[in-house]
């Protein structure tokens, strides 16, 4: 790829509660922010689900966490979502993420085209807001090379047929928040990202929880 909006990583997450003074638990993303950006990426390139092309999807729970889609490939502006009680959302408003061989076949190219594709993002217009109320800016951080799985149907692949197998390599950079859980009934979360010389990125998630 290729920059990504929303939702594109090893990543810093913003740990949420039900109100913005309850969301920031900065203790606890050190421990399990590779876990999660690995499993987000997993999931969002080489899952079944096709998260990235697949329209009207805004996102399913993996491993106990409500995993938020980017509309890379649909072009949605805003996406309707279900999200059970209790349960924690992760979104990614914006980033990059580079896979094997299209971007290079070592840890090295692809974390040298990841950061080409990063050129010219706006840092301070990378931006998350719960409910109207935006949340505290943190750094983008980026992962290690590690490798996915594709299973069939996967949004990777249905991109760049050039990716042949059932698994690659991949590099993720992005900023990552982790929020929620929500309490019971209607949410916004609103994800924006810019990059110099082109239109801000926007993307509303309608958060329904029952």
């Amino acid at each position: 790829m290729k920059r990504f909006t929303t939702a594109v990583l090893a990543a810093v997450l913003v740990l949420g509660m039900t109100t913005v003074a309850d969301a920031i638990r900065p203790q606890r993303f050190a421990s399990d922010a590779m876990a999660i950006e690995q499993a987000w990426t997993a999931w969002v390139l080489g899952s079944s689900s096709n998260p990235l092309l697949a329209e009207d999807f805004c996102g399913e729970v993996v491993d106990g966490r409500f995993f938020l889609t980017v509309s890379v490939g649909t072009g949605a502006t805003e996406l309707d979502c279900e999200i059970p009680a209790g349960v924690e959302a992760v979104a990614s408003p914006f980033g990059a993420f580079t896979w094997a061989p299209t971007d290079g076949k070592t840890g090295t190219q692809l974390f040298n085209a990841t950061f080409d594709y990063l050129d010219g993002v706006v840092p301070r217009a990378v931006n998350v807001q719960v409910d109207g109320t935006s949340l505290p800016k943190e750094p983008m951080i980026c992962s290690q090379p590690f490798d996915i799985a594709l299973e069939p149907g996967n949004s990777l692949q249905q991109i760049d047929p050039k990716v042949k197998g059932d698994s690659t390599k991949v590099v993720t950079c992005a900023w990552f928040y982790l929020v929620g859980p929500f309490s019971s009934g209607q949410h916004t979360v609103d994800v924006t990202g810019k990059v110099k010389g082109s239109p801000a990125f926007e993307l509303r998630y309608n958060v329904t929880v029952a």
